[in-house]
Order: C-alpha cells, then sequence, then structure tokens
C-alpha cells in the first residue's frame, strides 16, 4: 500500500454559556462535548504523515504526486466528503 488515511477525534468539554439580560437572550443553557476531527494522510513509502481537511483543494493538494487520480476519482464521485468517502478514497489510490 502507499497511503493511509487516518482521523484524530479529539473531544472538548464546553460549558453553559447562557445570558438572558432581557433583551435578548444567547448561549446555550447547558454542558455539551463538541468533538473536532484531523485527518492526516501518511504517505507509507516516506512514512511522512500530512494533516488536511475534508475539502477538494486540500485532498488534490495532499495528493499532489498523483493529481491526474485524484481528480478522476473526485470528478467520478461528487458528493458529501464524509468518512466513508475518505475511505473509498484511500483504496482507490492504493490501487
Amino acid at each position: 500500500k502507499k497511503y493511509r488515511i487516518y482521523k484524530l477525534l479529539r473531544t472538548r468539554f464546553a460549558k453553559a454559556d447562557y445570558v438572558n439580560n432581557g433583551a435578548a437572550p444567547h448561549g446555550h443553557d447547558y454542558d455539551e462535548y463538541i468533538d473536532e476531527p484531523d485527518y492526516y494522510l501518511v504517505d507509507v513509502q516516506s512514512n511522512q504523515a500530512q494533516k488536511f481537511s475534508p475539502k477538494k483543494k486540500s485532498i488534490k493538494e495532499v495528493f499532489a504526486k498523483e493529481a491526474d487520480k485524484v481528480s478522476k476519482y473526485i470528478s467520478d464521485n461528487s458528493g458529501r466528503i464524509d468518512d466513508a468517502y475518505l475511505s473509498k478514497l484511500g483504496n482507490y489510490m492504493n490501487q
């Protein structure tokens, strides 16, 4: 295999910040946990990791060595970029 795609999920705690000053209440009246994912592309041959965002422009930048192949995949598979999309992209790029 040439590439691996990893997702690092960080969760942070956000305390309630509800404010009601009589005119315009704002904020949340509950505590919540917020997930913040980071995506990494690891080139297995060079053992280098690059951070990227799940956007077409960023994906094209990290796969710059194989620009034609990634462009073909993106044009053939339009739609929302989520974990399943990135998993299929990783499999396609390893063929």
